[in-house]
């Protein structure tokens, strides 16, 4: 959900047979649907994203992906009722404004309020944005404080108990990227080496579970490139974006997800687009200076976070082999992969290295 711009001016489409959204939303803002200009602001597995110009609004939609998808993810009902649940929190997330639930051929959509500003995925927009390494810092602060921020909120008095699910979140996380790994193995050869490794993490991972969880709202995508800047002030959170995997669990989950992409000098380069070495600039702050602002923010010592930072690392092994899985498919018209992927063995030593540095280092 990267909506910067100031409305559509790449491809622009005007009632494309295929978003069937767009009448009623004409009729919540009053116009007719020749009326609105939308642009595609993201497409593929992930949820659709959508910014409309009608009238004098701009919104953005969020539309359910069509095609197989996990049942659990690119959920916009559950997106759309965590972001009603946080207003007036105080947090810089959008407002939901408009929901239709998915039925016959149709899928579920909702409509939510555009956030202007910046959002930091490269090398280059930092290079022309924040130059100063005095606003790197402050922003690293500051979408650090945001988070704890988040993890601070009173999910009881918000109305977020329905989410609230009996048993360990880390076990049932543990099971199910467990499980989505061994599915996309049955699609794409890998080498043995590597899914023996990937086997390792998960291994040391059941043996090193913490005995006590905290429990808080959880975002589940936590990292730079879903975060708004001000456009005038890189240290102003304008909004947090991207909240199809929120949930009630361990909040160190989030906070050792965030912490996996946010690259140091001294890390191996990971030859994939999420991980744009942008943090290895100067003035950017190191992961330890994160967490230390985290404890202050929150009130608590975390102690050693180092196993959340292998989870997020070994999750994100699986995620990038199911990815580049599916863009494979793409490529063949959906037939199966029966070769391996060069890409993975590429993609996946580096973060196998982080990991086992991180877990006997």
């Amino acid at each position: 959900m990267k909506h910067k711009s100031d409305g559509p001016s790449q491809e622009t489409f005007v009632n494309e047979g295929d978003l069937g959204f767009l009448e009623a939303l004409a009729g919540w803002l009053d116009v007719k649907p020749s009326g609105l200009q939308v642009a595609r602001a993201s497409g593929g597995h992930s949820i659709e994203t959508y910014i409309v110009v009608g009238g004098d609004r701009r919104l953005v939609v969020r539309c359910s992906p069509r095609g197989v998808v996990l049942p659990t993810a690119h959920d916009v009902d559950r997106e759309f009722r965590f972001l009603q649940a946080l207003q007036g929190t105080g947090l810089p997330v959008p407002e939901p404004l408009l929901y239709s639930s998915a039925g016959r051929g149709v899928a579920g959509w909702y409509a939510m309020t555009f956030i202007d500003g910046v959002i930091i995925s490269g090398k280059d927009l930092a290079g022309c944005y924040a130059t100063d390494p005095n606003d790197r810092t402050a922003a690293s602060y500051r979408v650090i404080e945001a988070m704890a921020q988040l993890h601070s909120v009173d999910w009881e008095e918000r109305g977020l108990r329905v989410w609230l699910r009996p048993g360990s979140f880390v076990d049932r996380q543990l099971k199910r990227w467990s499980s989505q790994f061994e599915r996309s193995l049955t699609a794409v050869g890998l080498d043995e080496d590597l899914i023996d490794g990937i086997r390792d993490v998960a291994g040391w991972l059941r043996e090193h579970k913490p005995g006590q969880e905290r429990f808080s709202v959880v975002h589940g995508d936590y990292k730079l490139n879903n975060i708004v800047l001000s456009r005038e002030a890189p240290s102003v959170v304008r909004g947090i974006l991207d909240w199809e995997m929120s949930s009630l669990g361990d909040p160190l989950m989030d906070l050792g997800w965030f912490l996996s992409f946010w690259e140091e000098t001294d890390d191996p380069v990971i030859p994939f687009e999420t991980f744009s070495g942008v943090t290895r600039l100067n003035g950017f702050v190191k992961r330890r200076e994160l967490v230390e602002r985290y404890c202050e923010c929150v009130g608590e010592s975390l102690g050693n976070i180092t196993y959340y930072m292998v989870f997020a690392r070994w999750k994100w092994m699986i995620i990038a082999v199911g990815l580049l899985v599916r863009r494979a498919q793409e490529a063949e018209g959906g037939c199966g992969v029966s070769e391996s992927l060069p890409e993975l063995q590429v993609v996946v030593p580096p973060i196998l290295e982080l990991c086992r540095s991180e877990m006997y280092g």
